[in-house]
Order: structure tokens, then C-alpha cells, then sequence
């Protein structure tokens, strides 16, 4: 029997609520410019009460939801957690993982142009294969995604968004996640 061995699930949903959607890109971009905007580097976390305000909760509430269901019905776990969600603009990001955390994703504000690309999480599993066989074995995967979209995954995977090569900023809340327990 034949049975695939890399496993990685990969949550995706949509927050169905145009105005929550609205109201966090609206506050983000009168709020912060590309050089403020809350980021790792700042230490800023979007989801923290002091930060929290009532154009943005909602969406911290839905992300915060779909983390909860990631932790509780994809990995059956049920301890605490702690969340860190950033804000930024770019036009593209290159492959890169989440290390230190466990669990990542980002929920997408504002989608001119672009996707969501992941690559098969063993680090450099497909190196020095032909073409035929490495596009066999080891496929891209590559999500169409748009304003309210929430992705959630393990942070070990590794990822990028495609070019952005309009005038429209790309606006991401990306976020990760750290279990506490």
C-alpha cells in the first residue's frame, strides 16, 4: 500500500463580513504607513487590549477563532496559546517559514493581485531531482485568495506570496502562534 507521509493541513476560510473587512483595512492604512505599521520587528501586537480597537476586533475575534479550531480539530489540542498579529503592505514576500512559533497564517485586508504559494515542508527534499520529477513529487500549491480570506498552517511551512504589480497596496495581517503549555 501506498501512503503519502507528509501530511500538512492547511485551513482556509473566509470572515463573510465585508464591513469588519472594511473597517480594519480603513483604521490600518489611516493609522500606519508602510514604515509604522505593527510588524515582528516592532514588538507591536495587533491583538493585544491595548492595541485592540473596535475597527479591528472583529477581525482579531475571527482569526482567534480559526486558530482555536486549528488547535482543537486539526491537532486536537486544548491548552492555552499565546497570538501575535502584525500588519503590512508589500508587493511581494519571498519563500520563507514562521521558525520559533508553532502555528501561522495571515488574513488578507486588501488583494489586488496575487496568491498564496506553499512548498513541500522538507527543506530542501526536492533538491537536484529533474524537472518531471520534482514537479511530480514535489508540487507547488498555490491558493487564489481574497479580501477576508484567513489562512492557518503550520508554521514549518514554507511560503510566499506572488507578485503584487499594481498601484493597490497588498494589506496582510499575518499572525503566529506560540502554545504555552
Amino acid at each position: 500500500m501506498i501512503e503519502p507521509l507528509w501530511p500538512t493541513k492547511i485551513l482556509n476560510n473566509n470572515i463573510n463580513n465585508e464591513k469588519a473587512v472594511e473597517s480594519a483595512f480603513n483604521y490600518l492604512v489611516s493609522t500606519f504607513t508602510h514604515d509604522t505599521y505593527p510588524s515582528n520587528k516592532t514588538g507591536q501586537n495587533l491583538a493585544d487590549k491595548e492595541m485592540l480597537t473596535s475597527e479591528i476586533n472583529p477581525v482579531i475575534k475571527f482569526i482567534r477563532t480559526q486558530v482555536e479550531y486549528y488547535l482543537k480539530q486539526i491537532w486536537e489540542y486544548n491548552g492555552d496559546y499565546a497570538l501575535k498579529v502584525h500588519a503590512t503592505d508589500h508587493e511581494r514576500i519571498q519563500v520563507h517559514n514562521h521558525s520559533g512559533s508553532q502555528l501561522s497564517g495571515v488574513f488578507y485586508l486588501c488583494v489586488p493581485e496575487g496568491d498564496f504559494v506553499m512548498y513541500d515542508p522538507r527543506y530542501n527534499a526536492n533538491r537536484g531531482y529533474p524537472t518531471a520529477i520534482r514537479d511530480k513529487e514535489f508540487p507547488v500549491h498555490t491558493i487564489k485568495v481574497s479580501e477576508g480570506d484567513c489562512l492557518t498552517f503550520p508554521s514549518f511551512l514554507w511560503h510566499e506570496s506572488t507578485p503584487n504589480s499594481t498601484t493597490t497596496p497588498r494589506i496582510i495581517m499575518p499572525f503566529d502562534v506560540w502554545i504555552t503549555d
